[in-house]
């Protein structure tokens, strides 16, 4: 048992509050991040004020474990280049699916920490709403992208069926097998 801010918590209690609050603080430094990279206007602002939230998480964990933690750079730099890569909306979708985990830890840390109820609250209702306000171009163009590849499909499948037909095994395009020699020709053209 650890007393914590008057409080005793289980030294299980504490090493779950410290992985919450390594958490919190990658989650801070990447929204931090992402946002860092993008032009000024709406999407950047929800994504700073999704990592203000997050700086507070850290610092509400940080004072029951009175450490200070640093952000994991590779998680950080895996979802910035994931960000990158795959667009901003699908990283963050992707960081909240394992926000569902934590909800689990916080859920059971909430007879030990007070606190823990009304993070898992601010962590249902804001950042799902803030979510859902990004707008990212790229998203508005996938229903043609989607139609384009399906056009490049089709017209590789009636290539494919016509080159399968005109190429098909006959005596003048197989020259060289024995029982058909005498009816097929050499690519050279000599019989």
């Amino acid at each position: 048992m650890i007393k914590q801010n008057g409080k005793i918590i289980s030294s299980e209690a504490m090493a779950q509050a410290l992985a919450l609050q390594q958490n919190e603080i990658t989650e801070y430094a990447t929204y931090k991040a992402i946002a860092a990279g993008m032009k000024e206007g709406k999407n950047k602002r929800i994504l700073e004020k999704i990592a203000a939230e997050e700086k507070e998480h850290y610092e509400i964990w940080k004072s029951y474990t009175h450490r200070s933690l640093k952000p994991d750079p590779l998680k950080v730099w895996w979802r910035k280049l994931l960000a990158r890569l795959l667009g901003f909306t699908f990283t963050i979708k992707f960081m909240e699916n394992n926000e569902a985990t934590a909800q689990q830890n916080y859920a059971k840390l909430a007879g030990e920490v007070p606190e823990c109820e009304a993070i898992i609250a601010q962590e249902d209702e804001h950042e799902q709403v803030l979510i859902e306000m990004l707008d990212e171009e790229r998203l508005q163009y996938v229903g043609s992208m989607v139609l384009g590849l399906n056009d490049a499909l089709v017209e590789l499948t009636g290539t494919l069926a016509g080159l399968t037909l005109a190429l098909q095994k006959n005596a003048y395009y197989c020259p060289f097998r024995s029982n058909y020699r005498d009816f097929c020709y050499p690519i050279n053209g000599v019989k």
